[in-house]
């Protein structure tokens, strides 16, 4: 089962001069054309890290913090038949947290469990809004003695200031071009989604899976896109997820060494995985193998394959993103998977410096990216492909993103990329790559 987790240096090899930087490789490939696709052969990817010429003392290793997301559904769990509130009280009972972050602001928890201990009961009215913690959280912390810690910054007053800055976007005068934007994005978006296969809305593996994310992602895209600014902080879709992953951030640092089960709605999750996947500092855990079923849940070899491949092009997105300028948070997740020897990553971190997005959102940029398929494969190699877009791009105008992997267990996720081809338009960037 594939467990993403910070990319060390050769751990499979990316296209773009940068990515080739940080595993290593040196090429100098010609530019691309504006239509031709780039192929980039990576089976041989030296390690950038060089060993220490000194022999340190073994020290005892620090126990890590695992991690974990669970996407809830809210009041939905009260009909649901699939992910209702039994299942959800046995998948929490079986991973057995030390910690649960939740959905609540400070003020909000604090007030739940003063009444709870006082005489288990939930007064606070926004607390009330989740079943999942008044049925199931609060009951079970009595039993399990796990902490409860707040992973939210959210409560009326900032809600009613959203509801505000939304209402004045759809009838101040200043807005028009912006609104009829809007639509035309959130149109197309709509149309790009019904396009793509669909699991089952309450189906707990369809909510913990890479296709949930970016179907959620791309619900997301336009609102925050077009609001976000307008918003601000800390209410704006961007804005508020980035001070609510920092709650979360802020717990897990309180509780070193332990598991922290992460608690959120499931369309917000995708932001936390984006997040987390390349967080050095945490194991950050599969959560699927504890969902209803999951003791008999097991990846096949092309799944795995699969998994692996939605890993890696995460990576390359973030990078994709930060060199497009589309995103302010890919300084931040690039710093964060980087392995690389000081001299080096000072140098790469200078030149990632120079180019910083300023942009907040990727929606403009992309890509967008379908589902992806296995094409060919053998014994141990897997050719998968997956349809790629660029906002505004009708079907017919698609491409493609394709790569083999060999299977190799000596690598962090099984897998050595042995190629990759990207659509040449996904290198065509404003800032210069560095060669």
């Amino acid at each position: 089962m594939l467990t993403p987790r910070p990319v060390p240096c050769g751990a499979f090899g990316v296209p773009l001069a940068l990515c080739l930087l940080v595993l290593g490789c040196t090429p100098q490939p010609p530019a691309p054309s504006a239509t031709t696709p780039v192929v980039v052969p990576s089976a041989v990817v030296p390690s950038a890290v060089a060993p220490s010429a000194v022999a340190s003392p073994v020290q005892p290793a620090a126990a890590r913090t695992r991690v974990l997301v669970l996407g809830t559904l809210h009041g939905e769990h009260l009909t649901s038949k699939l992910w209702g509130l039994e299942q959800l009280r046995a998948t929490i009972r079986r991973i057995g947290p030390d910690v649960v972050c939740v959905e609540l602001a400070d003020d909000n928890l604090k007030a739940a469990l003063e009444t709870w201990s006082a005489r288990k009961v939930i007064e606070d009215t926004r607390v009330l809004r989740f079943p999942e913690y008044v049925q199931v959280v609060f009951p079970l912390m009595d039993g399990m003695q796990f902490t409860l810690e707040s992973g939210a910054l959210w409560h009326a007053m900032l809600d009613a200031m959203r509801r505000g800055k939304v209402a004045d976007f759809n009838k101040l005068e200043q807005f028009k071009e912006q609104r009829a934007a809007y639509e035309v994005a959130k149109t197309w978006s709509q149309n790009w989604l019904a396009a793509q296969p669909q699991g089952v809305a309450d189906d707990p593996y369809y909510i913990h899976s890479a296709d949930f994310d970016l179907h959620a992602k791309a619900r997301a895209g336009a609102y925050d896109y077009y609001l976000n600014e307008w918003i601000g902080r800390p209410s704006g879709w961007t804005y508020v997820h980035d001070e609510h992953y920092e709650k979360i951030m802020e717990a897990v640092r309180k509780h070193p060494g332990e598991t922290v089960l992460v608690m959120f709605g499931a369309k917000d999750i995708y932001w936390f995985h984006e997040q987390l996947r390349w967080n050095p500092d945490i194991d950050f855990v599969d959560v699927r193998p504890y969902l209803p079923g999951g003791d008999s849940w097991q990846l096949t070899a092309s799944e795995r394959a699969v998994e692996e491949f939605h890993a890696g092009v995460d990576c390359l997105r973030v990078v994709w993103a930060h060199f497009r300028g589309d995103t302010l948070y890919a300084q931040q997740r690039i710093e964060e998977m980087l392995a690389l020897a000081p001299a080096a990553q000072a140098e790469l971190l200078a030149k990632l410096q120079a180019s910083r997005g300023l942009q907040l959102s990727e929606f403009m940029d992309g890509p967008w990216l379908g589902t992806p398929q296995v094409v060919a494969q053998g014994e141990d190699w897997w050719q998968i492909q997956v349809e790629v877009r660029h906002f505004g791009d009708q079907p017919l105008d698609a491409t493609w993103l394709r790569a083999r992997l060999q299977k190799d267990d000596a690598r962090p996720g099984g897998f050595v990329w042995t190629e990759l081809e990207v659509p040449a338009w996904l290198l065509d960037t404003e800032g210069k790559l560095p060669r």
